[in-house]
């Protein structure tokens, strides 16, 4: 061994890692995102603006909480047509009723638009309940809904 040099083994940057995620803000930020979840699980109609990867992978994610999409908006609409079993559809061409539209609940996950652009047009079409996918990542990135259950069972949030 080389003198100065202190070598760390995989279990202590597993200790090291437990120690960060159970700082009170994370854990804070878990239980409003536990909450969202419980909240999504009662939404009738869910639908993700932008049927490309972060909206796919937006879909995976909502699906491992047992959370259906119901369509996807796209401006390409018409190439996509469907992301695995979900039509894909231009927001204006979906028929829905003023209260449907006011009711549903809308992620944006678009990569390259301007988020305050895109929820204005949703906002003019008559969709209310707007969410970008920033506010939903932060757990997405790093943790499962197994991992996340385990945690919970032994009181670590």
């Amino acid at each position: 061994m080389r003198s100065g040099v202190f070598m760390m083994d995989a279990h202590h940057y597993s200790n090291e890692l437990s120690a960060i995620i159970n700082y009170g803000s994370v854990k804070d930020a878990y239980q409003k995102f536990k909450k969202k979840i419980e909240n999504l699980n009662q939404e009738k109609l869910i639908i993700i603006y932008g049927a490309g990867i972060r909206g796919t992978d937006l879909k995976h994610f909502l699906e491992m909480f047992s959370i259906k999409v119901n369509v996807f908006f796209d401006k390409k609409a018409e190439q996509i047509k469907q992301v695995e079993d979900i039509p894909v559809v231009l927001p204006e061409s979906l028929v829905l009723s003023d209260k449907e539209k006011s009711e549903a609940f809308v992620f944006n996950a678009v990569n390259d638009g301007d988020d305050v652009v895109i929820n204005n047009y949703l906002m003019d079409l008559g969709y209310k309940r707007l969410s970008s996918i920033s506010e939903w990542w932060f757990f997405n990135c790093w943790v499962s809904k197994e991992y996340l259950f385990k945690m919970q069972e032994k009181e670590q949030f």
